[in-house]
């Protein structure tokens, strides 16, 4: 895999190990159950830059990432697959559930006035082409309903991917089409519920490259959940 050199190593596509560096507080104090994302946004946040037009992809309600984006860049849009996203009681409800009610009760409006907020799938989103600087997909491909990454042996066949779902290659291919050129998109999962073999050919056969150097192996001292029993990977999609 060729590396530009002049690219921020900690761009790099690799396992996210224990001792990278983390916030337990990002935009809000993040709950303590969130065993990886204090890691996921600490890294996701070094992509952002203030001229950027960002999509947070299947945002989540009380997920803090978009507030942040408002925050530090031009134009912010955030979608998801639940249609309360767009229902300031139940962002609310829900950040109070996460956050506490002192930070309900002072939830700023310009986080439901500013950000476009969707309601779609990642198979299929409302968003012209090559419309991102930056599109972000935090801890959400594992999530997706997909017969070859579960079952790896199965053929890929184009009749089957129509009797089958495939929707993290959908999802992975509507990045791709609102992305712009030169354009990122930022990613992480949860390992082994993505099949990595399966994410690489994919994205080869999308049409991205991966923006820095790479490292698939798992590595002594990745970041680990014994409760869940999953590792975290992150990864940086290059559109050219």
């Amino acid at each position: 895999m060729k590396c530009d050199n002049n690219l921020n190593l900690s761009h790099s596509t690799r396992f996210v190990k224990s001792n990278d560096a983390k916030s337990l507080f990002f935009v809000f104090n993040l709950p303590e159950s969130w065993w990886s994302r204090g890691y996921e946004y600490n890294w996701a946040k070094s992509f952002v830059e203030p001229e950027d037009v960002a999509l947070d992809a299947a945002c989540g309600l009380e997920h803090p990432l978009k507030y942040y984006l408002l925050q530090n860049c031009r134009k912010v849009y955030a979608c998801d697959i639940d249609s309360r996203v767009q229902s300031k009681n139940a962002v609310i409800e829900a950040v109070s559930s996460a956050y506490g009610d002192k930070v309900a009760d002072n939830f700023p409006e310009k986080y439901f006035t500013d950000i476009k907020y969707d309601v779609c799938s990642l198979s299929s989103m409302p968003y012209d082409d090559s419309m991102f600087d930056k599109v972000f997909c935090i801890s959400v491909l594992e999530h997706l309903s997909d017969a070859f990454n579960k079952y790896s042996f199965v053929n890929r066949a184009r009749y089957l991917r129509f009797l089958l779902k495939n929707d993290i290659e959908k999802s992975l291919r509507e990045f791709y089409r609102v992305t712009k050129y030169g354009g990122k998109v930022i990613l992480t999962f949860d390992f082994p519920r993505i099949n990595l073999d399966y994410f690489r050919r994919l994205v080869s056969e999308i049409g991205f490259e991966f923006a820095s150097d790479t490292d698939f192996h798992l590595p002594d001292g990745a970041l680990y959940s014994k409760r869940h029993k999953l590792y975290c990977f992150r990864a940086v999609l290059l559109k050219k």
